[in-house]
């Protein structure tokens, strides 16, 4: 009877010890470079903020990867990077939703929030949410890191905030998906298409597949802004193999 004692005391002390070991491991925040801080604006003074100084009232979706506040004519700003891992989801077969195939996916957010001059609280104003999804390929979903840029291109007095990201879901080297979102204001714009596969030779001679893109027609009526986005995607379409 004793050493049947001993062995429950044990595996109960092994099970809860585990758990905690695992508890622990959680992080709320995990910190990825995504700020350009050499090609933003440095008159808006960017300040990186750590999880705990987010706001309680803040709510948002994903591990928080990083977060930067500043403030403008228009009030206090924070802009908040996150990202869940993959996971499954139930890809529904018919419209009645009683068959299914479980599948992966992994999304990406960008949130910004804004508190004007008078207000207690901050208040969202957008948000990017986007995603990739499959099943037994491999599969990114990611920010690009030290890419996005904080800018007033136009001089205009309202801040361009410029979020390059890829979705890479494949089986061999295809390109990816990738996208550089804008938002000025309220006003979005968007770049949207592939990676490039930049294979480089021995020569130092640099081949490329892909990494083309598509522009909004409203973006090219800013010509100052696409010139700028279109020299950030040349930047960072490579994907190095």
């Amino acid at each position: 009877m004793k050493h049947i004692y001993f062995l429950i005391c044990l595996l109960c002390t092994s099970v809860f010890s585990q758990t905690v070991i695992q508890e622990d491991m959680l992080q709320p925040y995990l910190h990825i470079p995504i700020l350009d801080e050499v090609h933003s604006e440095s008159s808006l003074k960017l300040k990186k903020i750590g999880y705990d100084e987010i706001p309680l009232h803040i709510e948002f979706r994903g591990t928080l990867l990083e977060a930067v506040a500043w403030e403008d004519k228009e009030g206090a700003h924070i802009l908040l990077f996150s990202k869940t891992g993959t996971f499954a989801y139930k890809a529904y077969e018919d419209i009645s939703k009683t068959r299914y195939t479980f599948q992966d996916k992994a999304a990406l957010y960008v949130y910004m929030f804004t508190k004007t001059k008078g207000d207690d609280i901050y208040k969202r104003q957008w948000r990017v949410y986007d995603y990739a999804k499959n099943y037994g390929v491999d599969m990114y979903v990611g920010f690009i890191k030290k890419a996005t840029t904080i800018t007033d291109v136009d001089q205009d007095g309202t801040v361009e905030v410029s979020i390059p990201y890829r979705l890479i879901v494949r089986g061999g080297i295809d390109p990816g998906v990738m996208k550089i979102i804008v938002y000025e204001g309220t006003n979005k714009y968007a770049l949207r298409g592939e990676t490039a596969i930049c294979l480089t030779k021995k020569k130092q001679e640099t081949q490329e597949f892909g990494g083309t893109f598509k522009a909004d027609k409203k973006i090219q009526q800013h010509k100052k802004l696409f010139k700028f986005l279109t020299e950030r995607w040349e930047q960072h379409k490579c994907e190095a193999f």
